[in-house]
């Protein structure tokens, strides 16, 4: 299992940031997700580390804290928009290699939670992960729904966890880009390094912030 500390909220603290920006009025998330549609896969050379809470999975990095690398006067709040959302799947990337090069082997993924709202996620993450995507009956629920189905069980509604998973079916499906894909490859190999060419400056960014 891995797990990172900062996904769906990465995206929430780019909203929550620019808000004040906005006269108070909150920014929307189909605002920011508008913005980042309009700008090419690689958000112009701009990355994006998510490491807000520090980190645990791939990597065990409490200090750790989150950047903006190859930042130039030519990325706009879209530019940012989609590096956000590029850095969170990259590193969900970097969880899954561990997993594969431990022997687990990866043809499609069950996408759940509240991103799955939004088809750009989806599509981004099968384009990042080069493996098919898709979402399940009640995924934008995530676990929520499994303990229902669960207290249906319990509750007689089902005679067994088997008969009550007989509901779930796919909805969605998504495929890899393949322009989209090779753009990506090239990004990460380059957004994998980050965490090691920054290790030293967490390390004395922790230090001053104790002084």
């Amino acid at each position: 299992m891995g797990v990172s500390l900062s996904a769906g909220g990465a995206f929430q603290w780019l909203r929550d940031a620019l808000t004040p920006l906005n006269d108070s009025q909150q920014v929307t998330f189909e605002r920011l997700i508008s913005l980042a549609k309009g700008v090419e896969p690689g958000a112009g050379g701009l990355l994006f580390l998510p490491y807000l809470l520090g980190e645990r999975s791939p990597y065990v990095a409490p200090d750790a804290s989150a950047s903006l690398v190859g930042l130039s006067q030519m990325h706009k709040v879209g530019h940012i928009s989609r590096a956000v959302l590029e850095g969170v799947l990259m590193n969900l990337r970097e969880i899954l290699e561990v997993c594969v090069e431990a022997g687990l082997q990866t043809d499609q993924i069950i996408a759940s939670g509240g991103a799955t709202k939004e088809p750009l996620w989806l599509q981004l993450l099968a384009d990042v992960l080069g493996r098919e995507v898709v979402t399940v009956t009640g995924a934008s629920e995530g676990g929520a729904y499994g303990a229902a189905l669960a207290a249906g069980v319990g509750a007689e509604v089902w005679p067994d966890l088997p008969a009550a998973l007989g509901r779930i079916q796919v909805e969605r499906t998504f495929t890899p880009d393949p322009d989209s894909q090779r753009r990506y490859d090239v990004v990460f190999a380059a957004h994998s390094r980050l965490h090691e060419a920054l290790t030293d400056v967490y390390a004395l960014t922790a230090s001053a912030d104790e002084a």
